[in-house]
């Protein structure tokens, strides 16, 4: 019986690359995730996501500009800087973040 497929028409598939999902495409940005685009060392947010109002209450509009210590606490927000400038943010990797909803000024 012949099925029609041969080994060559068989598409090659490197599925190493199968065991990271594609965050760093915002389209493939999860609903309840948010990508943020910090300016070091102060950390400005200088783009987002527009799905920021459904997430935080506030708009994307509202967020550039503001500082990343408007939105996180002191704990957090030295974890953050700690990463970056070992430039290895794998040990919080991964990490739930608690936003402020009401604390950007």
């Amino acid at each position: 019986m012949d099925i029609g497929l041969e080994v060559e028409n068989i598409p090659s598939v490197n599925i190493t690359s199968l065991k990271e999902a594609p965050i760093h495409i915002s389209s493939k940005i999860q609903p309840h995730g948010i990508l943020l685009v910090l300016a070091e060392p102060d950390l400005k947010i200088l783009q987002v996501t527009n799905n920021t109002l459904n997430v935080f209450g506030r708009s994307a509009e509202d967020m550039v500009q503001k500082r990343l210590v408007d939105l996180l606490d002191a704990y957090q927000l030295d974890r953050i800087k700690s990463g970056l400038s070992e430039q290895n943010l794998e040990f919080i990797n991964p990490t739930k973040i608690l936003v402020r909803n009401k604390g950007i000024a």
